[in-house]
């Protein structure tokens, strides 16, 4: 499962933190260890590997690059000279033992140079706890602590409603409400995690405090009221996990209304070029009484039709009675207006939901 970390970070620490998932630990476990400092990455061998080859044999083309171009190019032509002087008294295999040295040569002051902390690592290891794993979720073999639904399948379900939103096309189109955006729908992702996470946590801690296999006795009978504290907990975010699958649920019929609206917005345009099309053919025709003016009424008729593509107002979800109840948008309208309804707990109103999490 995608690691959901928290939308307060910054857009390029978020990305940095997804990009390496691996190195991401459960924000109840320990840290991922830092990285040393002054250490060395694979990539910056690599690098620093091909600058050496480049300084090696045509020193006069890497040596700018790397110590500016009044220097460089000083520094560059000499070395070049000095390895063009070696070809030109030893031979071709001197010029290639004396390049092969000053390789060697610069790919260590090079690897030496480019000594850096692995970033994403850093990151791993400073923001932990603010992002959660797989591991921070309860599977179903903790069911008789959480009833029917696992954390690890509710927090599924959620990214999968979530994704299901930000990928819709009426959405890329601005026809959402403005807790619809990614920001909001984030945090509610956010939101809901931190509920499953702390939740698992503790039915861990008590699913290691009652002895397995045992039912009944004075222990069993002291953990019922957490028990049941759990299950009513798990309860609230599986119904609110359900409003926003329901919630989804809707975009996707928006998405559909919107496709086959979009789709007869081809109508008139094809509808155009045939009449223009027709037009043409009746100019080619011999002149005739009545039919040398079909043209420009052809044309006439063509400037008339209706450009419903402008007709569609922004952000139309949040005024769907805005639509014009014109052919193609009756659906469009319906569909916008049943997940404009869907979506108050995206849109403010979460006072429900947040006081069960």
């Amino acid at each position: 499962m995608r690691p959901v970390v928290d939308p307060d970070l910054p857009r390029d620490v978020r990305e940095a933190l997804l990009s390496r998932p691996g190195s991401l630990t459960s924000a109840y476990g320990e840290p991922p260890p830092a990285p040393p400092a002054g250490g060395l990455t694979g990539e910056n061998a690599i690098k620093s590997l091909q600058a050496a080859t480049v300084c090696g044999f045509l020193p006069v083309i890497a040596a700018p690059a790397l110590l500016g171009r009044a220097a460089g190019l000083a520094v560059g032509a000499a070395a070049q000279a000095g390895l063009a002087a070696v070809w030109w008294s030893s031979g071709f295999w001197m010029f290639v033992l004396a390049g092969t040295a000053l390789q060697l040569l610069s790919f260590a002051v090079l690897l030496f140079f480019s000594r850096t902390k692995d970033e994403r690592a850093e990151l791993a290891h400073v923001h932990h706890g603010r992002y959660y794993v797989e591991d921070d979720f309860a599977t179903g073999r903790m069911r008789d602590w959480f009833g029917n639904a696992s954390p690890s399948r509710l927090m599924r379900r959620t990214r999968k409603a979530v994704s299901a939103v930000l990928g819709s096309d009426v959405q890329r189109a601005g026809l959402l409400a403005d807790g619809a955006d990614e920001d909001g729908l984030r945090r509610q992702e956010w939101e809901i995690a931190e509920s499953l996470a702390a939740l698992s946590r503790i039915g861990r801690q008590l699913q290691a405090t009652v002895p397995a296999g045992r039912s009944g006795g004075a222990l069993h009978d002291a953990v019922k009221p957490q028990r049941k504290a759990l299950r009513e907990s798990m309860a609230a975010l599986r119904q609110r996990v359900e409003d926003l699958e329901r919630y989804a649920d809707r975009v996707r019929g928006a998405d559909a209304a919107y496709r086959a609206w979009q789709a007869q917005q081809d109508v008139p345009g094809i509808d155009a070029g045939t009449r223009a099309l027709l037009a043409r053919l009746v100019e080619n025709e011999p002149p005739v009484d009545g039919i040398d003016d079909r043209p420009n009424r052809a044309a006439d008729r063509a400037d008339d039709l209706p450009d419903q593509a402008d007709d569609l107002p922004d952000r139309a979800v949040n005024r769907p009675d805005d639509l014009a109840d014109r052919p193609g948008l009756g659906a469009l309208r319906d569909a916008l207006r049943e997940a404009y309804e869907a979506g108050p707990p995206l849109t403010g109103d979460q006072s429900r939901l947040r006081s069960t999490s």
